[in-house]
């Protein structure tokens, strides 16, 4: 499965989230390590981009434990994105 990146925040500890290639956020448990098939990553993940919530990139050897191939890593986020949160009241 081939995905933009993946990312734990510390609010969840135990999920990644990732980021489909269809800029779909999906989050999956982190525990037991396995091969991971579509209904492992089926939550679908509404809350505010990872990288906005300073979460941590999953370490690039995990990838092939979960079969996952990395395609790029975003390190930044979209600006329109941002601006779209930052005027949220919470």
């Amino acid at each position: 499965m081939r995905i933009k990146g993946a990312w734990n925040v510390k609010a969840y500890p135990d999920l990644y989230i990732a980021e489909l290639e269809n800029d779909e956020l999906r989050a999956f448990l982190i525990r037991p390590f396995r091969i991971l098939v579509q209904d492992d990553i089926r939550v679908i993940w509404n809350d505010i981009h990872p990288l906005e919530l300073r979460g941590e990139p999953m370490p690039d050897h995990l990838y092939e434990f979960y079969g996952l191939e990395k395609i790029i890593e975003r390190e930044t986020i979209d600006k329109k994105k941002v601006l779209k949160f930052k005027n949220i009241k919470r």
